[in-house]
């Protein structure tokens, strides 16, 4: 089976992007994940919500290591996705002292047997790493389509992509299964 046009046109996108992102100088990642952090910390929607997902981010990503810590604090249910065979993404219950490892594509999860569970609970607020994102709010992630999937099962939460602003382009090509964010914060 050939690949369709918007897969070609994602996977091109993919590519220009990932280049874009490496030449984001570390010292301006952290700095704009400090102010992107801030603004979610302040926001309506995170003050109000009970039970958080946050990514635990890879370097490359917008960093979430002080916002899961901070949600923490602030009394919040942490959960951080992680996946499960080659199809499928839940999520656990973390805390300050959870241990994380990176699994066998580098992102990292916690250490196995030292994690509930929270695949139950009802989730406020999702934050969404991606590749890219439009100004509909569309999402390009990695292609694996994990977190369109686990997305499409959470329909009561509100769905925020992190991004520095670098990623934000003019269009993303979209197919049917792709899932929209409510929001993308970027800096």
């Amino acid at each position: 089976m050939r690949p369709s046009r918007t897969s070609k046109d994602k996977s091109l996108l993919r590519n220009k992007l990932r280049k874009v992102i490496s030449g984001i100088p570390a010292s301006s990642r952290r700095r704009k994940s400090r102010i992107i952090t801030a603004r979610i910390l302040r926001s309506k929607l995170f003050r109000e919500a009970k039970c958080v997902l946050i990514y635990y981010s890879m370097a490359s990503e917008v960093g979430t290591r002080t916002l899961i810590r901070s949600a923490i604090k602030c009394g919040k249910k942490v959960y951080v996705p992680y996946i499960i065979g080659t199809k499928k993404l839940s999520y656990h219950l973390v805390s300050c002292s959870t241990q994380f490892k990176k699994n066998h594509w580098g992102v990292y999860e916690p250490v196995p047997g030292k994690f509930r569970n929270g695949s139950r609970a009802r989730l406020d607020l999702i934050l969404v790493p991606g590749l890219g994102f439009d100004r509909k709010k569309n999402r390009l992630g990695r292609g694996m389509g994990y977190f369109d999937r686990f997305l499409k099962g959470k329909k009561e939460s509100v769905f925020i992509g992190l991004a520095y602003r670098e990623q934000i382009v003019k269009k993303i090509p979209v197919r049917v299964h792709d899932v929209p964010m409510h929001d993308v914060f970027s800096a």
